[in-house]
């Protein structure tokens, strides 16, 4: 009888010791560090506001084009950006090349599009396709956004679950919580991540 319950209890604490070893990998599957990168990636996403929650296979193209220009606004201005003459009611004209666009939506997104015309962006803005460039009003830039990752977990298919905040980075508050779905993608040598999908939870 004694040995009976000596096996049992080696049986429980055996049970109890793999099951605790199976949440801590499962915890520790991705570094402080990764959770960073995720953080860094995803809030060049957030910067766009404009564009809220989408899945980036059933994005239309005037939007796409939104984010890229949107992207290239915020982050490469004194590089990509140029001023244009062309007359607009509010803003003043800039341009930026139609190749910087497809290497941002390549790198962001990792998919292939082809901008060959003019396109309505939100509210019926016209931005215009000169053959090698898209000129359009700029309003200036949006208050900064950036999205800290709360936790990562592997789904199938090679993608990332990220649940995080987006905050005001002036006022460091809160501005609304997200959900997005990544994978792995290696652009210019480099590891990061590709956008598939992303939400914004609220206001």
């Amino acid at each position: 009888m004694f040995n009976f319950i000596k096996i049992l209890l080696l049986s429980i604490l055996s049970s109890f010791f793999i099951l605790n070893n199976s949440i801590a990998v499962a915890q520790s599957e991705f570094s402080q560090q990764d959770l960073e990168r995720m953080s860094i990636f995803i809030s060049k996403i957030l910067e766009v506001q404009a564009i809220h929650s989408y899945r980036v296979n059933d994005m239309e193209l005037s939007d796409i084009l939104y984010f890229a220009v949107e992207h290239n606004l915020y982050n490469n201005y004194n590089t990509r950006i140029k001023s244009c003459n062309r007359k607009f009611d509010q803003g003043k004209c800039k341009e930026i090349e139609v190749s910087y666009l497809y290497e941002t939506i390549k790198k962001y997104f990792d998919i292939n599009v082809v901008f060959n015309s003019d396109l309505y962006i939100m509210d019926g803005m016209k931005y215009y396709f000169t053959g090698h460039s898209y000129q359009f009003p700029d309003f200036g830039n949006e208050i900064g956004v950036r999205g800290v990752v709360k936790t990562a977990s592997r789904l199938s298919g090679n993608r990332i679950l990220l649940k995080g905040d987006a905050i005001y980075i002036p006022k460091n508050s809160i501005n609304a919580a997200f959900e997005a779905v990544i994978r792995p993608h290696r652009w210019n040598g480099q590891d990061t991540y590709a956008l598939i999908s992303i939400k914004w939870i609220r206001y």
